[in-house]
């Protein structure tokens, strides 16, 4: 009902303005224009209809309270900088909606909202339904390294690319309830970094449904949620104690692998009948697509495979889909190794095996 109100309201208000009759009555009270430029003070944009129609920049704080409705031209962006805040507080039954000026709206109308390192640490959006928003390469909402920001309870509806892109190092300090719809690229196109940080999402007639991990370096000991979809993974650089929940997909993309050293630990800790997979990203996949899983004698020896399945991997030709280097311990429990190029493990470590054929590289 929220959003059929808005729709209106917002054709409504296009449809006075084209007859000139946006200056007078009703919408006269009900819309505030936001010309663009820089927000230094501390800015509350109340419950009511607003326009924006130049970028606006935030240096000090902007506060979008429950049941706003925030209209943005065409390329229109947020910046938020130089310890300023941006802080949208909707609630379940009176959501903000920052959505496309447009009549006819269509993905990517307008253009995105940014929040830098230099931001406070006091961004959060919470019931905020985003809407004909984002561009190819920063998505929606761009997260930069080393910025924070909490996101609960979120809509991304008819997005161009990703809802949003999260940079190495960006502190997303909570992430819960979040619904992505319709949707032209990945979900969330995030660094490894960030991955624990992400909870369980709702996907709605996405074509591309899967998290892109970009930037795979991950360094701060971590649990890879199960998101309801899968994550499809560039090479991983695991440097930290990093445990897979039951249920997970780690959709490799082509030529990726996944490498374990500097202290580190991987444990993929499926369950029965709630396995972890590590397969090819592709559509339509084979062996060998992917490299392999290297375990180096600088890891931990807390590698841990349990209820696992190991697939298409070992594209390589020498190593299998599993290297275990001299010096190094990995225990595999009830794991399948299945469709590798050439065969399945190799490596001069220690292999404990427990419910888990395969077949050796001589």
């Amino acid at each position: 009902m929220t959003r059929l109100r808005h729709t209106l309201i917002a054709g409504m208000t296009v449809a006075l303005l084209a007859l000139g009759l946006g200056g007078c009555g009703l919408f006269d009270e009900a819309e505030t224009l936001h010309a663009g430029g820089t927000i230094s003070g501390n800015e509350v944009w109340d419950g009511g209809d607003h326009l924006v129609t130049g970028d606006i920049y935030v240096t000090g704080s902007l506060t979008i309270a429950s049941c706003a409705l925030v209209r943005m031209d065409n390329q229109v962006s947020i910046t938020v900088k130089d310890g300023g805040s941006i802080r949208s507080l909707g609630t379940t039954d009176c959501p903000v909606t920052i959505t496309s000026s447009k009549a006819a709206p269509a993905a990517g109308d307008w253009n995105r909202i940014d929040i830098y390192e230099t931001a406070s640490n006091n961004n959060a959006f919470a019931w905020t339904e985003f809407q004909y928003g984002g561009d190819d390469a920063y998505g929606l909402l761009w997260i930069d390294g080393g910025a924070t920001v909490a996101v609960d309870n979120c809509t991304f509806f008819h997005i161009k690319k990703s809802a949003m892109v999260i940079e190495r190092d960006a502190e997303i300090i909570s992430f819960t309830g979040n619904t992505f719809d319709t949707l032209g690229g990945p979900l969330l196109t995030m660094a490894a970094s960030v991955s624990p940080a992400i909870g369980p999402v709702t996907s709605l007639r996405n074509t591309k449904n899967y998290v892109q991990i970009t930037d795979g370096t991950a360094e701060e000991t971590g649990t890879w949620r199960n998101l309801g979809v899968p994550y499809h993974c560039e090479s991983l650089y695991i440097h930290a104690a990093i445990t897979v929940e039951a249920g997970v997909t780690l959709a490799m993309d082509p030529n990726a692998s996944i490498d374990v050293s500097d202290g580190g630990s991987l444990r993929l800790m499926g369950a029965e009948g709630n396995r972890v997979t590590v397969t090819s990203s592709k559509a339509a996949p084979a062996a060998g697509d992917w490299t392999e899983i290297d375990i180096y004698n600088t890891a931990s020896n807390n590698c841990r495979f349990q209820y696992a399945d190991i697939l298409y991997g070992g594209g390589d030709g020498t190593y299998g889909a599993l290297w275990v280097d001299g010096g190094v311990t990995v225990e595999l429990d009830h794991v399948t190794f299945e469709d590798n190029e050439a065969c399945d493990v190799s490596g001069d470590g220690t292999v404990t095996a427990t419910a888990t054929p395969y077949q050796y590289c001589e």
